[in-house]
């Protein structure tokens, strides 16, 4: 089976377990959907096929009214605007229904006016006055880049240079050129961040996965003719060259601790994985990574997902070894997160990771 039919396969699973669009948490408008059905839209695009278009559509119209209001949203967290990532393509098309284009112009205003810490930086939770996350840019800062460029107003890239610039400043770690999970320039999260930096103590899997994915897109997006695309771009592939140190050497995949692979518990973790080989995809089939290394490293990554933690049965796939939602915090409470089968979180990373092998390799 090719990586477009897992692809499939994958989305077909999820619509088959959650036919009438329920998806968990159900009835919310919630990245945990929003990230799944940004896997589900890049395969739409790939294949056009229309029952992921009307299962996308028809999910976002159980959430928002033809007057644009956004029922069972937590718009004081930028996880929960992620999922208005989804309305772009309609808008920009066209044919979006009314109140779509309502809801994306008040999600922009969101953005707009997202309160930061000192530096600037969009705290992730209103409840976190100073916290900025690794998460959180793929939840914020791809909306506004979409946004800006479907509203013509610059002001939404700049702000999505300054957040991703804020962390590659400030979370960086200078050893592995790969960067923790949050940063708190307060020092006053219950994290305990390090009183130097204000960054937390490790290096997260799927958190470290959402930053390369996104400056990927973003770089994508605004390519290399665009300052701000070029230096997404050129970070990209310093981040690519520091986390294929890490890729495990018989394994082929990451850890839920990327930099950690040896320490006692460390584990295996797959959606990680998927958005590094996804990330390398994107890089590769752009030409912007072009050494054998990075494509070794990328097949390499996907023949390991795919050979040992997927299953299939009766056109059914079984995606294991998914960290399911994860706060900020120590060693012992990263490698003791419960992990899930099919966990959403997991499964658009798959479909992501399945749909840019395939545009990268053709196989």
């Amino acid at each position: 089976m090719d990586s477009l039919n897992y692809a499939k396969l994958c989305c077909d699973t999820v619509m088959k377990k959650f036919p009438n669009g329920e998806l968990p948490p159900v009835g919310i408008f919630h990245y945990h959907a929003g990230v799944f059905l940004h896997g589900m839209e890049e395969l739409y695009l790939l294949t056009n096929d229309k029952k992921y278009d009307n299962y996308i559509e028809n999910w976002l119209s159980k959430h928002i009214d033809e007057k644009g209001n956004i029922h069972e949203v937590n718009d004081g967290s930028l996880d929960d605007l992620q999922s208005c990532n989804l309305l772009v393509r309609y808008c920009r098309q066209g044919n979006a229904k009314r109140g779509f284009r309502e809801a994306l112009d008040f999600a922009g205003e969101k953005l707009l006016s997202w309160k930061t810490n000192v530096h600037g930086g969009k705290r992730k939770k209103n409840e976190h006055p100073n916290q900025v996350w690794l998460d959180s840019v793929y939840m914020g800062q791809l909306l506004a880049v979409r946004y800006g460029l479907l509203s013509g107003d610059r002001t939404f890239i700049d702000m999505a240079d300054k957040q991703m610039n804020l962390l590659w400043q400030h979370a960086r770690d200078e050893k592995t050129g790969l960067l923790y999970h949050a940063w708190d320039p307060s020092i006053e999260a219950e994290w305990n961040p390090n009183p130097k930096t204000g960054c937390s103590s490790e290096i997260w899997g799927r958190a470290l996965g959402w930053y390369f994915a996104t400056l990927t897109l973003l770089g994508e997006l605004l390519t290399e003719n665009d300052p701000v695309g070029k230096r997404f771009l050129e970070r990209a592939k310093i981040l690519a060259e520091n986390l294929i140190k890490y890729q495990d050497k018989e394994k082929h995949m990451w850890y839920q601790v990327v930099d950690k692979g040896e320490n006692d518990g460390n584990w295996i973790e797959t959606s990680c994985s998927c958005l590094y080989v996804f990330a390398l995809c994107k890089l590769i089939k752009i030409g912007a990574l072009k050494n054998d290394e990075y494509i070794k490293a990328a097949r390499n990554g996907y023949n390991a997902i795919i050979k040992n933690y997927t299953e299939t049965d009766s056109n059914t796939i079984y995606l294991k070894n998914v960290c399911m939602g994860t706060g900020v915090g120590t060693y012992e409470y990263y490698i003791d997160r419960p992990t899930a089968i099919n966990d959403l979180h997991g499964m658009g990373a798959f479909a992501l990771m399945c749909t840019e092998y395939y545009k990268a390799f053709g196989e």
